[in-house]
């Protein structure tokens, strides 16, 4: 028989480090024994941005997450001055090829998550971007590649989309809609029916190697799978969490077929003893696209669930 919620509780109570317990008991009104934490403080002493989008630690990206991850919101100093440093920066519109949208692409789901959707600049370019994907699936649905000689190892798969006007899916777009305060019907169902296009095994089969061609100039963006919103091993905790808080997930083979894979990794005491390499913590590693940052400061050696 599995262990109760309450045993659980205590086992971690006795066994998990300093930040676990925070999260598990709830305890974050006590910041200052968290932040003391070196898993923690590492983080609370990052006093500039290097970027938005990037493996650095001292990127937008990798240090939200983190700060989200561990139940800070705009609320806190740290995360409203990071905040504040993104949103005014001119990125938020006039995208006209792929690098000019990738830093608005990367910075809004966290500034969602962190609380700052009700920001005009956040708002009308959450729903700017909805309209851009949605339009691009019923328009292209699964024909998105061009047509090539796929007998030919050496040649690139290639986006039959013009950035400027379309585009797909992203792991940070599903992040996105994974923590939006959803208040309507109509948003619910829209973005519902996003993540079954995503689910469907002919998106989950873009590969690695795939390019997204500039509207401007002869170059190819890599975008392939890490970039959309693919179920690559690296991330695969990661993206079973986020698939968790769409309803459209709660009964869906794709999600039951994830847990069952996950329940071989499960104890019979109840608690999941998952490969190092699901719950990675290493310098300078994008946590969106490799699923790095997750072990909250644990010792690797030992034994949680």
């Amino acid at each position: 028989m599995h262990k109760t919620i309450h045993n659980i509780k205590s086992y971690l109570d006795i066994h998990a480090d300093e930040v676990i317990k925070h999260l598990v008991f709830d305890l974050l009104h006590d910041k200052q024994k968290l932040e003391q934490h070196p898993y923690v403080s590492n983080i609370m002493n990052i006093d500039r941005l290097t970027g938005i989008h990037g493996r650095k630690d001292t990127d937008f990206e990798n240090i939200m997450s983190r700060l989200l991850d561990l139940g800070y919101d705009k609320n806190h100093l740290l995360v409203d001055q990071l905040s504040k440093q993104v949103l005014n920066l001119d990125i938020w519109c006039n995208h006209e090829d792929f690098d000019q949208e990738i830093r608005a692409v990367v910075a809004y789901p966290f500034l969602i998550r962190a609380g700052y959707m009700n920001e005009k600049v956040v708002h009308n370019y959450f729903y700017k971007r909805l309209k851009k994907i949605e339009d691009t699936i019923k328009y292209r649905g699964y024909n998105f590649f061009e047509s090539i000689d796929r007998k030919d190892e050496n040649q690139s798969l290639i986006f039959n989309i013009n950035p400027k006007e379309e585009a797909l899916p992203t792991i940070y777009d599903l992040y996105a809609w994974a923590y939006v305060d959803i208040n309507d019907q109509d948003l619910s169902h829209r973005i519902n029916e996003i993540v079954l296009y995503i689910v469907d095994q002919r998106f989950q089969l873009i590969p690695e190697k795939a390019y997204i061609k500039s509207s401007k100039r002869s170059y190819k963006f890599a975008a392939g799978s890490v970039y959309h919103a693919v179920n690559i091993k690296q991330r695969k905790v990661l993206f079973a969490s986020l698939l968790s808080r769409f309803s459209c997930m709660k009964s869906h083979t794709y999600m039951q077929n994830i847990l069952n894979e996950f329940d071989g990794y499960r104890d019979v005491d109840g608690l999941y003893a998952f490969p190092k390499s699901y719950l990675k913590e290493k310098k300078d590693q994008y946590h969106l696209y490799s699923g790095a940052h997750m072990s909250f400061g644990e010792s690797k050696n030992a034994r949680h669930g």
